[in-house]
């Protein structure tokens, strides 16, 4: 994790220095969940990019391990809830569902994923229909919950079932009290309730450690449109774009 306070800070230094204005904490809050998502939803794409490309066998240069090391900071494992009729909701922190598996029998299986057309195929199959120990499932949105689903089958599957997954990312907060002498911001480490901007008070960024400048620098990208400051704009420009280019090459 990235200490939100520590970004914070750093950033409004630097715009100080510069003398190019002042972000607000809610600015920064705003702005630093979307670096944030950014940051978190290429690393998908940077993933299946890398893994078309031949990778080196020296070790820490592998990059597609380098990008898996960063998304595990968002692996969990957790369980399936069972509703009804072999339908079990998911986590509502869920963002990629890996594999489920299932631990009702002697020992524990993979539930294979299949697409519609196949789930009902098998289904419905005499000789190759589901069973305790050839369990499969399909995933499902549900338009009327918070929840994603899936349709597991047999139907006498109802619990024991476990899924690895990729989660969101919570979205990053600088919480403060409010100066009622000075009118200025007092950062709120562990404090939360009604003093506090948020209530529920400080979360610090998701993402991996080795992210930070990454992000530094996109939150100023972000504080020159902000703060209407071109050289700001145009200086973290070219810092992302020799990034990129650095990663890409």
């Amino acid at each position: 994790m990235i200490n939100v306070d520590d970004v914070y800070k750093t950033v409004l230094l630097i715009l100080n220095k510069e003398q190019r204005g002042y972000m607000t904490p809610d600015e920064f809050n705003k702005i630093g969940a979307q670096v944030q998502n950014e940051i978190f939803e290429g690393y998908f794409n940077d993933i299946n990019q890398y893994l078309r490309q031949p990778q080196t066998e020296y070790d820490y240069a592998d990059r597609s391990e380098f990008v898996d090391e960063r998304i595990s900071e968002f692996k969990k494992e957790a369980a399936a809830v069972h509703t009804s009729g072999g339908v079990f909701t998911l986590p509502t922190d869920l963002y990629r569902l890996g594999s489920v598996a299932y631990s009702g029998g002697t020992q524990e299986q993979e539930i294979q994923k299949v697409g519609r057309r196949e789930f009902y195929n098998i289904k419905n199959s005499k000789l190759a229909a589901p069973s305790d120990m050839f369990p499969i499932f399909l995933q499902e949105d549900n338009s009327t919950d918070t929840h994603t689903k899936i349709l597991v089958y047999p139907t006498t599957i109802i619990d024991n079932v476990r899924v690895q997954y990729v989660k969101k990312p919570g979205d990053p907060t600088w919480a403060y009290i409010e100066d009622a002498n000075t009118g200025g911001y007092i950062y709120a480490d562990t404090t939360t309730g009604s003093t506090v901007t948020p209530t529920t008070g400080k979360v610090n960024f998701d993402l991996h450690i080795s992210e930070k400048h990454e992000v530094i620098k996109r939150i100023l990208l972000y504080a020159g449109v902000v703060v209407q400051s071109p050289v700001v704009l145009q200086t973290m420009t070219s810092e992302l774009a020799k990034d990129e280019q650095l990663d890409k090459s």
